[in-house]
């Protein structure tokens, strides 16, 4: 006879299922670091012993089971599950994939934007039985072939950028252009600096939010944007500038404010 598979959290004692003790406390622990602001990719950090991957640590978050549902323990309430399901909406929303869309967000955000790192040439987007993938141009244009990059699927694109939003939020200090042509010897330089300074240190007083804006506005001012009019309030797809793809797996990401922050596929 077949047994069942139970969700990680649960054990069977040989009458009944109950809460292993260990795997149980981790789970409660990954909603409470979850609902008090800690990125997936960061939560391993918070937990002693913790060996999980990140598509783990998301399945536990979309899994009500954990509420008592199909006649299992509860190991956290329903007010927990639903605040964890609020901010993860909320940050899937900011970087546009929770919207309700009959068109590709990754075509309409991206296009024009995904560069071949080996050649130069700019990504297309084809499409290649039920899915839709890019690859470098000169692979297929006017002759010119470009052997040496990968493939990308749109879905690979959606959770780089996705995994780069993640970084960002948990270190603002990504947002930091190149020290080329710098100007920190001006007024305003450095009176933004201290400001930078006393936020990192007091957390009370200013939001994740207000630091990211601020690191922006020190940036401006090293390179003297003449385009920084168009203030950039939160990191969504609008801060993106260029998406350079390496044949080696790597991705680099320039933000419109200089900013280069690397990834792997």
């Amino acid at each position: 006879m077949a047994t069942r598979r139970l969700p990680y959290g649960y054990k069977f004692d040989g009458t009944t299922i109950i809460i292993d003790d260990i795997e149980g406390k981790i789970v409660k622990e990954i909603y409470e670091l979850f609902c008090e602001g800690v990125y997936i990719t960061k939560i391993k950090n918070y937990i002693k012993n913790f060996d999980m991957s990140r598509h783990k640590v998301k399945r536990i978050l979309d899994d009500k089971v954990y509420t008592g549902e199909n006649d299992l323990p509860s190991i956290i309430d329903e007010d927990l599950f639903e605040t964890a399901q609020k901010i993860k909406n909320q940050r899937l929303n900011e970087i546009g994939k929770n919207q309700d869309k009959p068109y590709s967000y990754v075509k309409e955000n991206f296009k024009d934007k995904i560069v071949c790192g080996e050649c130069g040439a700019d990504y297309h987007r084809y499409k290649r039985g039920e899915e839709y993938i890019w690859n470098c141009s000169h692979k297929v244009f006017k002759r010119k072939i470009c052997y040496k990059n990968i493939s990308l699927s749109d879905e690979q694109i959606e959770n780089i950028w996705s995994r780069i939003v993640d970084k960002i939020n948990e270190n603002p200090k990504l947002l930091e252009c190149k020290e080329n042509g710098l100007k920190q010897n001006s007024g305003r330089y450095q009176a933004l600096d201290r400001e930078i300074k006393i936020a990192e240190t007091d957390a009370k007083e200013y939001s994740q939010e207000e630091l990211i804006k601020l690191i922006y506005k020190r940036s401006s001012v090293m390179y003297e944007m003449s385009d920084y009019k168009k203030e950039i309030k939160k990191i969504d797809i609008t801060a993106l500038d260029k998406f350079t793809v390496y044949k080696n797996g790597k991705i680099k990401i320039i933000l419109k404010n200089g900013a280069e922050i690397e990834e792997k596929i």
